[in-house]
């Protein structure tokens, strides 16, 4: 009978101790979960444009969709700006109050909605665009708002932040130096013997494969009219050698001039230039791009 008993009140003290540990007001995680007024506001985006061929652009459009995985998203509101050559604020594109809905816009209408045309859009230049999701309750979610997890799920992150990026088309190998002849224009010199968006001539080299890069107009040199940048174009890769034919000659000073860089599906020469100066060495870093 003692026997009987003792098991009984362990049994009694085993029940106690969990009944304790219990809170009377104690939720359930699982329970909570499910209640629909405890689901934040997420929604996702499906891109099915992520780059534009530039050479496309007038006729090319972006589109994706956005779905709601929950019933208490109230609404979904982007914007969408311009980041490059031209950088514009943020411009309301669209809001949507049900789901799911897919957006089609052509590459004119987003620059008429950040207030440009489609002629100031170049390559490199990307359409950013932004959401915002609101829940019943009131709830407002931003990119800032995604935690780690989310933000590494590309449909998650791409409802509050993605973009469309501007590209050149691809180079078709073997390449033709033809294609890089021609009067361009500078879009970058770090070097300012030149302004940018002056005109600059590059002509046929001594070989299929090479251009020169005449100095004419460069008001710093004592030798404009016979110096000059011999460009090696590797037809197999877009790669780029430069070397300058002779001294540059800067008065006080004198320099070779040598560099690499690549060409791109655009028609640019873009090279990094190290000046060889006889009065200060090397001196190395200066970029510099034309546009064809």
């Amino acid at each position: 009978m003692k026997k009987i008993l003792k098991i009984v009140l362990s049994f009694v003290v085993l029940i106690s101790s969990f009944t304790s540990c219990e809170k009377d007001d104690a939720k359930d995680p699982l329970f909570e979960y499910y209640q629909t007024e405890n689901y934040a506001p997420y929604v996702r985006v499906i891109m099915d444009t992520q780059l534009i061929d530039i050479t496309q652009i007038e006729s090319s459009s972006v589109t994706f969709t956005v779905s709601a995985p929950g019933d208490n998203v109230a609404s979904w509101a982007v914007s969408v700006k311009l980041d490059g050559s031209t950088t514009t604020d943020y411009f309301e594109l669209k809001t949507v109050t049900s789901f799911p809905e897919t957006f089609t816009y052509s590459v004119n209408e987003l620059a008429s909605t950040v207030g440009l045309d489609v002629a100031d859009i170049a390559a490199g230049d990307k359409f950013l665009f932004s959401g915002v999701s609101v829940g019943g309750d009131g709830t407002v979610l931003t990119v800032n708002d995604l935690g780690p997890d989310l933000f590494g799920q590309p449909e998650q992150r791409n409802a509050y932040a993605f973009q469309v990026a501007i590209s050149c088309p691809p180079l078709v190998f073997p390449l033709n130096g033809a294609d890089y002849v021609g009067t361009g224009t500078i879009t970058v010199d770090d070097w300012a013997d030149f302004n940018i968006g002056d005109p600059i001539e590059v002509e046929a080299g001594a070989n299929p494969n090479e251009v020169w890069v005449r100095q004419y107009d460069n008001p710093y040199i004592n030798n404009p009219g016979t110096a000059y940048l011999i460009i090696t174009i590797d037809t197999a890769t877009g790669n780029v050698t430069v070397q300058s034919n002779e001294n540059y000659d800067y008065g006080n000073f004198k320099s070779e001039v040598v560099g690499t860089g690549f060409v791109d599906g655009c028609g640019a020469i873009h090279f990094t230039q190290t000046f060889n100066t006889d009065a200060y060495g090397p001196l190395p870093g200066y970029n510099f791009a034309i546009e064809l």
